[in-house]
C-alpha cells in the first residue's frame, strides 16, 4: 500500500520529468540540425561544421553547471534554464544571420548550455532508465523535425517554432507545479 501511494504521489513529477526530457532532447537535436542547415546556406563548410563542436561544448558546459546546481530546487533550475534557452535561441539566431559581421557563431553555445542544464538536472533527479528512453525518443523526433518542417517552413520559421517550446514547458510547469512534491 505504501508503494502504491508513493507512485500516485510521484506520478505528476514523473510525467513532468518525462515530458521535459523528451521536449528538451527534441529541442537540442532539432536546433543543432536547423542551425547547421542555416549556416550551410550562409557560410562555408568550415564554419558550418563548427555548429557540431559548439553544440558539444555547450552540452558539456551545461552538464558541469548542472552538477553544481544539483542542490537547488530542480523545478526552479529547469524553469530558469528554459527562460534562458528561450532568450538564447534569439541571440543565437541573431549571431547566425550576422555571421559576416561577427565572424564566428559563438553565441550558438548558449542554447545548448541551457538545454543541457535541464537534461542533466533531470537525469540527476529522476529515474534514469525511463528518462533515457524519453531522451532517445525526443532526440529521434528532433532528427525528424527538420526533415519535415525546414522544407515547409524554412529554417528561420522552424527556429521560431523551436523557440516557443521552452515557453510551452514553462506553461506546463506553471500548471503542474502545485502538484509537484518539492525536494
Amino acid at each position: 500500500l505504501v508503494g502504491s501511494e508513493m507512485c500516485i504521489r510521484d506520478s505528476p513529477r514523473q510525467w513532468t520529468f518525462w515530458f521535459s526530457m523528451a521536449l528538451f532532447s527534441f529541442l537540442v537535436i532539432a536546433l543543432e540540425t536547423v542551425f547547421y542547415h542555416l549556416l550551410q546556406v550562409l557560410t562555408n563548410y568550415t564554419q558550418t561544421q563548427m555548429v557540431i563542436a559548439i553544440a558539444m561544448l555547450g552540452i558539456a558546459a551545461g552538464s558541469l553547471i548542472a552538477f553544481y546546481l544539483g542542490r537547488i530546487n530542480v523545478i526552479l533550475v529547469m524553469s530558469l534554464s528554459a527562460l534562458g534557452l528561450f532568450i538564447s535561441v534569439a541571440y543565437a539566431y541573431y549571431n547566425v544571420i550576422n555571421i559576416p559581421l561577427l565572424g564566428y557563431p559563438i553565441l550558438l553555445i548558449f542554447p545548448f548550455i541551457f538545454a543541457s542544464i535541464i537534461v542533466s538536472s533531470l537525469f540527476a533527479h529522476g529515474n534514469s532508465n525511463k528518462l533515457y528512453f524519453t531522451n532517445l525518443l525526443g532526440s529521434a523526433l528532433g532528427v525528424i523535425f527538420p526533415i519535415i518542417f525546414v522544407p515547409l517552413l524554412k529554417s528561420e520559421t522552424a527556429i521560431m517554432v523551436l523557440m516557443i517550446l521552452p515557453l510551452i514547458f514553462l506553461a506546463v510547469i506553471a500548471l503542474s507545479v502545485r502538484f509537484l512534491p518539492f525536494k
